[in-house]
């Protein structure tokens, strides 16, 4: 009886943990999605230098929230973003307004990607 017990409690805490992990993923993934559309924002209205300020403060929240998503995805997939977003504030510097555009709009299916690919889905199992 005592090793049912144990088993019923180490289920509930991989439960849990999981339970957290989505929680804490979904709400950076929404923090940052609104951080992408404030850029894209900035971006279509033509001011690079308050564009590229914004593109250096979403490197700097990123670079900055990275270590937490490290413990839940897989890195290759964070690579990709980390390399996107390095590009930004240069991209919004110089004047590059469509490049800008498509690196933010490449940074938010990266990170819907990573999204679904965490979702307890059957397709993500089998």
């Amino acid at each position: 009886m005592k090793r049912m017990w144990i088993a019923i409690g180490l289920v509930a805490a991989v439960i849990a943990t999981c339970c957290y992990c989505l929680f804490t993923l979904s709400k950076l993934k929404d923090e940052f999605l609104l951080e992408l559309d404030r850029l894209y924002s900035l971006n279509a209205a033509g001011d690079n230098e308050k564009t590229a300020e914004a593109a250096k403060e979403l490197t700097d929240l990123w670079l900055q929230k990275l270590h937490i998503f490290c413990r839940i995805v897989r890195h290759t997939q964070l690579d990709h973003v980390t390399l996107a977003i390095a590009r930004f504030e240069s991209l919004a510097r110089y004047g590059e307004n469509g490049e800008l555009a498509a690196e933010i709009d490449r940074c938010k299916i990266l990170l819907d990607d990573i999204w679904d690919a965490e979702r307890p889905l059957i397709r993500n199992i089998l």
